[in-house]
């Protein structure tokens, strides 16, 4: 009795949970975006401040205040911050390709070298949300 009850609204639970499933991707590679352009805005800052501070190492170092060893250490935080900023930059990038692809993107290969998008991303998000309503 229970299941016949309720079967109508599995059935339509099910039909639900299918089409957030194929708007799963979407919404994957587009808070893959947003979390990386994220995460490269905070990398950015913390550059800038690594950079202050190796300034400031340097300044430091020159009036034989500090150490060369410490001079070393604030190269090195900045290094770190500007590769860890270029992955994200990188990973920033995929996150943009794959949201494009899942909202429909692609090239036309019938162009000079197969590089022309065959609509803008801003046509593919239009006509995402239309089909949608």
């Amino acid at each position: 009795m229970f299941i016949a009850h309720h079967t109508p609204t599995l059935s339509l639970s099910r039909e639900g949970q299918q089409a957030d499933d194929d708007r799963g991707w979407e919404r994957t590679a587009l808070k893959h975006l947003v979390k990386r352009e994220a995460q490269v805005g905070i990398l950015t800052q913390g550059e800038s401040s690594f950079a202050r501070a190796r300034a400031n190492s340097d300044a430091a170092y020159r009036g034989y205040v500090v150490s060369l060893i410490e001079g070393l250490d604030a190269d090195s935080n900045l290094l770190q911050v500007r590769a860890a900023k270029a992955q994200a930059q990188t990973e920033a990038a995929r996150a943009a390709i794959a949201s494009f692809r899942a909202l429909g993107g692609g090239w036309d290969t019938r162009h000079a070298g197969g590089a022309a998008p065959t609509a803008t991303l801003d046509e593919h998000v239009h006509a995402h949300r239309e089909s949608n309503r």
